[in-house]
């Protein structure tokens, strides 16, 4: 069996494209602290140019067929070439705040130029709920999950989830375990919903059930691929298992069973390199695992560590095989 890390190996000897990272800088973010000193060194081993674009003041430009992408303050810009710039997508930030750069993205899109991770997967991924219904419409085990109504549903949501307490109280958006919460009854329930709906009126939230474990499951999926692996164990005292939160990762081997359940989800959001979350089943060799979400912006800092390698290095150089450049068709309206 072929392995990815000797197609990395050999497309290593290809031809140099362009590329263009755009990213957000976020004090608050401890996936990726600085995109830039992180995947700038890596840039250069493998491309031929490329340009790191801060997405607050940046802008793109389209005239006479050109297209440029434009930091801030730079009115020359940086051309973006269908035919051989690549767009690394590092962060669409917080979906709720830069939605307007999803749309930048879908333009570019429209352009024929090749973004990873595609608009759509951005989208669902930025979605908890559509992510479950993304998985659902691909029978992919989930835990049972509902759409609070509003703060006087939520009992009734509750009932719905056929369960039992404890369970997850979560917001439909948020990464690295923010926006999680562990509800034991309810009087939790009620008081915790009241609070964030208090706060923010028009967040979603979801119900879901709670599945006990010792730890879950990171697998970074490109092409269609295991990239790599590991596991994070559950913090103590707490019940979340993001690295960002303080969990522990160790690497990890999976069961052939869960490499098709982790592919299966990547290709499920149109991801070509994410990170696939799951929870283990009792039964790893024969049932499916639950999947949590699939995240179309992995932190690289976690699991480089963990394993000790270069993942932001084997992503960049993976591209070096044009034939992975899975151009999106032309949007065309529904009269054409």
């Amino acid at each position: 069996m072929i392995k990815l890390r000797d197609i990395l190996l050999e497309e290593s000897k290809g031809d140099k494209y362009r590329l263009v990272i755009i990213y957000h800088y976020d004090p608050d973010d401890l996936s990726d602290l600085d995109v830039p000193k992180r995947w700038e060194p890596e840039a250069k081993k493998v491309t031929s140019e490329y340009y790191m674009v801060e997405m607050d003041g940046a802008y793109v430009n389209k005239e006479d067929g050109i297209v440029t992408i434009h930091n801030a303050k730079d009115k020359k810009g940086f051309v973006i070439d269908p035919e051989n710039t690549l767009v690394l997508v590092k962060e669409v930030a917080d979906a709720t705040k830069k939605m307007s750069w999803l749309d930048e993205i879908i333009s570019l899109e429209r352009s024929g130029i090749f973004c990873v991770n595609p608009s759509n997967c951005k989208r669902v991924c930025n979605d908890k709920y559509l992510s479950m219904l993304y998985f659902a419409d691909n029978n992919l085990r989930q835990p049972k999950t509902v759409l609070v109504g509003n703060q006087e549903t939520v009992l009734d949501d509750f009932k719905r989830l056929d369960t039992e307490y404890p369970i997850i109280l979560k917001t439909s958006s948020g990464t690295q375990g923010v926006g999680v919460m562990f509800i034991e009854s309810d009087m939790s329930l009620l008081a915790t919903t009241q609070l964030v709906l208090k706060l923010d009126k028009k967040v979603d939230l979801l119900l879901q059930e709670y599945i006990s474990t010792e730890y879950d499951v990171r697998v970074h999926v490109l092409h269609g691929q295991i990239l790599a692996v590991m596991k994070r164990l559950v913090i103590p005292g707490d019940f979340r298992s993001n690295y960002s939160q303080g969990a522990k990762p160790l690497p990890h081997k999976l069961t052939k069973l869960e490499t098709k359940e982790c592919i299966r989800a990547a290709k499920a959001v149109d991801g070509i390199w994410v990170g696939v979350d799951f929870i283990p089943s009792d039964d790893r060799e024969n049932e499916p695992p639950f999947m949590l979400e699939v995240n179309s912006n992995p932190g690289t800092s976690g699991i480089e560590k963990t394993l000790k390698r270069n993942i932001a290095l084997d992503v960049l150089k993976s591209f070096r095989d044009k034939s992975k450049w899975l151009k999106p068709e032309p949007f065309k309206s529904i009269y054409d």
